[in-house]
């Protein structure tokens, strides 16, 4: 098997796994293997890491809204869908 088909599989994957979780996904725009949300707390001035860690994904909808963002997160079954 050439990294090609290796590539392919693992993007095939990927797409049924985000499917599970949003079902009107069509195509996956671009992806990130690892990210850490963080929140800015206003009252304190400093940057506030969340409980949402893992692979990022930009991802083509066939529904409103058509482009979103999502985290499979990693460290809890709660992802962060924007």
């Amino acid at each position: 098997m050439g990294d090609g088909s290796i590539g392919r599989a693992k993007a095939a994957r990927n797409l049924s796994l985000i499917q599970r979780i949003d079902p009107n996904v069509v195509s996956v725009v671009g992806y990130a293997s690892h990210v850490v949300i963080y929140a800015f707390n206003d009252e304190m001035g400093n940057w506030e890491r969340e409980n949402v860690e893992g692979a990022l994904f930009v991802v083509h909808r066939k529904e409103a809204p058509f482009y979103r963002l999502l985290v499979i997160n990693r460290l809890n079954p709660t992802n962060l869908i924007q």
